[in-house]
């Protein structure tokens, strides 16, 4: 293998964004993965991931979203691929939940209305919503997450500086002799980027071990009967309530999210086949939520994992002993509408060699161990 300047480990929401961003900088750039970029191991994998901007009161999530949204839209022009699917997204919130999303949202000069049920059955008039109040924010809406990821390794490989590498990469060494090696061979580089989601507690169990958890998570696709459109993304927004998450039809069915927590995922060595637990949970979700969904079949699932932290607050940083290693992770399931500002983010940190402007919510020393049945 030849040396590169920068090793990047992981070609997810993380890694690939990261890869393309300082390749496109004109760093030479070693992209590593064991399985492949939108892997069915990787948490980044799958159909579709939503993207919304709604997140209560936090201004810097919801900044960064509506900052995203635009990258999104640059990069799919760029690509010249169908990456964006616009559907708007329901969200049932507390009285206060929604006022301060609302507050948030004026602020910042972005799109949304507070809507009653009335009006919610009216414009769709396929849902059973129930909830009171609804934030419904129409900039918002699906991203297709395995051909994102495809898309951007294959931007990544045609910038002349990237290439990528198939393998199981392990650290060797401490401190500032810590280097990267892939299989049996070492990989000569400059920087590493650690970005392999569920994979770093292992990589740095004594930095992450305490501060991540990989929980397991079951999404299942619900297809509508033949010819009926009415639960498809031109036609339903995405909803979020207490009974879970859709996401609507791409064309494999209405992705349902039904709750499941405290059971932790093994990213290698899991069966990722859905449990009685999500089967019954999506029936749920499909008699309240979607009853023209009712009796139709569940056509496929994706059987995921998490990373989450303490706060919900993704990991960024510069190893605590060794300042050529970059750590970036935690994604906490909602990294991937932020993939292209994330990439950008930590290429900068490469580069400029700092920790980044936000290491006081990103950085290592700002997360705390998870307590009991946090995370899960």
């Amino acid at each position: 293998m030849s040396a590169s300047d920068v090793a990047v480990v992981g070609a997810g929401a993380f890694g690939a964004w990261t890869a393309l961003w300082l390749a496109e900088a004109g760093a030479k750039v070693t992209l590593v993965d064991m399985y492949g970029a939108g892997n069915d191991r990787a948490s980044s994998g799958g159909e579709s991931r939503n993207i919304r901007a709604a997140y209560a009161g936090d201004a810097f999530y919801t900044s960064w979203a509506l900052r995203a949204w635009t990258a999104w839209q640059a990069r799919e022009a760029q690509f010249d691929a169908r990456l964006v699917f616009r559907c708007g997204s329901l969200r049932a919130g507390t009285e206060e939940e929604v006022q301060a999303q609302a507050r948030l949202f004026d602020d910042l000069f972005a799109s949304f209305e507070i809507l009653g049920r009335d009006e919610v059955q009216y414009r769709w008039p396929q849902l059973g919503w129930s909830e009171l109040p609804t934030f419904y924010e129409p900039e918002s809406g699906i991203l297709a997450a395995t051909r994102t990821l495809h898309e951007v390794e294959r931007a990544f490989r045609q910038t002349g500086g990237g290439r990528v590498v198939s393998g199981r990469a392990r650290l060797v060494g401490r401190g500032s002799h810590m280097r990267l090696a892939v299989g049996g061979d070492p990989l000569p580089c400059d920087t590493i980027v650690l970005a392999c989601g569920p994979w770093l507690p292992g990589l740095l169990p004594e930095e992450l071990g305490a501060l991540i958890r990989t929980p397991r998570r079951e999404l299942l696709f619900v297809a509508p009967a033949p010819g009926d459109d009415r639960f498809g993304w031109a036609r339903c927004p995405n909803l979020v309530d207490s009974l879970g998450w859709t996401s609507s039809d791409l064309g494999n069915g209405v992705k349902i999210a039904p709750p499941m927590r405290g059971i932790d995922m093994d990213p290698d060595g899991d069966q990722r086949l859905p449990t009685a637990i999500a089967l019954a949970g999506a029936a749920k979700f499909v008699a309240v939520r979607l009853p023209g969904l009712h009796g139709r079949p569940v056509v496929s699932a994706y059987v995921s994992q998490l990373e989450n932290t303490a706060s919900e607050d993704f990991i960024i940083d510069r190893h605590p002993e060794a300042d050529h290693v970059v750590i970036a992770g935690g994604g906490s399931g909602h990294a991937f509408k932020f993939g292209p500002l994330i990439g950008e983010y930590v290429a900068r940190m490469v580069l400029d060699g700092t920790r980044g402007e936000h290491v006081g919510r990103f950085g290592l020393q700002a997360h705390r161990p998870l307590g009991p049945g946090e995370g899960a």
